[in-house]
């Protein structure tokens, strides 16, 4: 808890929380509640008078000096403090204690590992890998989550860095594609060269039907080899997002790390027609 004298007889702020923001060579500060910074950049809070404490940049909030009108207009071009206190809360830095720190730092991390367990698999078993065994590998890694970053860009970084080291990879995708019979040779031919998976092929009602198996990475390309076919009909459909064995069984890493149940997956269902409607573009930023 934070107690700052203010200037000229204000009023005494307590429970700060401080945004910070180099610029141009200077600092600049605003004072917000507790927990309300993160809760409106994350859409939550959209009251920006429930943020902030006072509608005033500083130079320093703890010393309660305000940043002079000079500093203002050479950093940001102008001295509207609203405009200034609103471009300080969307990019600035927010000062924790060491408590707020750690405990901000543990939620990132179960984020990271938890999007983390729901995309991959072993890679021997082709079962899910619990959090938990994440989390450790993590450890071993050495891997620093950074509060700057988005979880999601995080975890894909992490999964490359754990399929080099651990029998861990992204889960397939399932796919459903239709085409015109009489362009399954070079359908199949264009898959093959994308190192696409076909599972099983049947011609019903004259519809060349392909059920598929992909890594994530490759969806965009299947939906665009669709759009290239979309006037004879053809169509994409995601069966599942991840494509994963659903029986428990242990599961060992490497020798040091010990043997731990697998979670039961949690199945992740879309459907989608038509080369690239809705369905296609959620399974696109699923995908990513």
């Amino acid at each position: 808890t934070m107690s700052l004298k203010q200037p000229q007889g204000q009023k005494l702020l307590t429970n700060v929380s401080v945004v910070r923001l180099k610029k141009n060579g200077g600092k600049f500060e605003i004072a917000a509640y507790p927990n309300m910074v993160m809760a409106w950049r994350n859409g939550v809070e959209k009251d920006v008078s429930e943020v902030l404490q006072i509608d005033r940049v500083y130079k320093d909030v703890e010393k309660g000096e305000y940043a002079k009108t000079k500093d203002l207009e050479k950093a940001f071009g102008t001295t509207n403090q609203e405009a200034i206190c609103l471009e300080i809360l969307r990019t600035g830095e927010l000062q924790l204690s060491e408590k707020e720190r750690s405990a901000q730092q543990e939620a990132l991390m179960k984020e990271i590992c938890t999007i983390i367990a729901e995309k991959c698999i072993h890679s021997q078993s082709r079962r899910p890998v619990t959090v938990g065994v994440i989390e450790r590998a993590l450890a071993e890694l050495h891997f620093n989550a950074s509060t700057s970053k988005q979880a999601k860009k995080q975890a894909l970084e992490a999964i490359k860095l754990l399929e080099g080291k651990y029998p861990i990879e992204r889960a397939p995708m399932r796919l459903r594609m239709t085409f015109p019979p009489s362009e399954r040779e070079e359908v199949e031919e264009k898959l093959r060269r994308l190192g696409v998976t076909v599972e099983a092929a049947d011609v019903r009602n004259e519809v060349l039907v392909l059920l598929c198996e992909i890594h994530p990475e490759k969806f965009r390309d299947c939906d665009s080899l669709v759009r290239e076919h979309q006037g004879g009909g053809a169509s994409i459909e995601i069966l599942q997002l991840t494509v994963q064995n659903q029986e428990e069984e242990e599961l060992k890493l490497s020798s040091s790390l010990s043997a731990v149940k697998v979670d039961e997956p949690k199945a992740a269902q879309a459907g989608g027609g038509g080369g690239g409607g809705a369905a296609a573009a959620a399974a696109a930023a699923a995908a990513a």
